[in-house]
């Protein structure tokens, strides 16, 4: 079966908008989304608006299909169909992270960026078709105004890790199929802060 004009699948003209294109795909996928729609063929309805959005607001996959139509995106289909999920350069980058450390921050002292906040909220099923911004509360840490972050109790100060020599990063030789690399990690010790807390803050 041939594969419908994605413009036409969207209900927009092929000079549309990024923004446009947006609000024609939340509009046909409430319409035919399978839980509100019971029709025989809004599942298939559904996978083909959603497959016409994924094309059509990626500039570089847009363009192509403008250039080329359907065949332009057939190479592309089959890899993804085989290798769905697969980064060919992945592991390599992971390996070669794993042997020099993060370049960019041996420069500096101090610990590991830490994890974003999170928070769950329950929206409704238009909601989250048409959008919808929510004000929320989350708790996070404050500096302490006793020690000002710095963890040490009134009157003392933290001392200089002797692991790392106030470095917070050491290396460690690591052999591999590729050879020997010295290897730049945080400081295990001090947990890269270059820097122990003898007496801790007790706020």
């Amino acid at each position: 079966v041939a594969k419908r004009d994605y413009y036409e699948v969207l209900g927009v003209s092929k000079d549309a908008g990024e923004e446009e294109i947006k609000k024609a795909f939340r509009k046909k996928a409430l319409e035919y989304h399978p839980d509100k729609n019971k029709s025989a063929d809004a599942e298939e309805k559904f996978k083909e608006i959603n497959e016409a959005y994924q094309i059509l607001h990626d500039s570089e996959k847009r363009s192509r299909y403008d250039q080329f139509g359907h065949a332009g995106l057939g190479a592309q289909a089959g890899f993804t169909k085989d290798f769905e999920g697969f980064d060919v350069f992945g592991g390599f980058g992971d390996i070669f992270e794993s042997f020099f450390g993060d370049f960019a921050s041996q420069t500096r002292n101090g610990p590991r960026r830490g994890q974003d906040i999170q928070e769950h909220a329950r929206i409704s099923f238009n909601d989250a078709y048409l959008g919808v911004e929510h004000e929320i509360t989350a708790l996070r840490n404050e500096k302490c105004h006793l020690c000002k972050g710095s963890g040490s109790a009134v009157g003392t100060k933290p001392e200089r890790c002797t692991e790392c020599r106030g470095r917070g990063q050491v290396r460690r030789v690591q052999r591999s199929v590729f050879g020997q690399f010295a290897q730049v990690v945080h400081c295990p010790t001090c947990s890269g802060r270059g820097e122990l807390i003898k007496s801790p803050c007790g706020n």
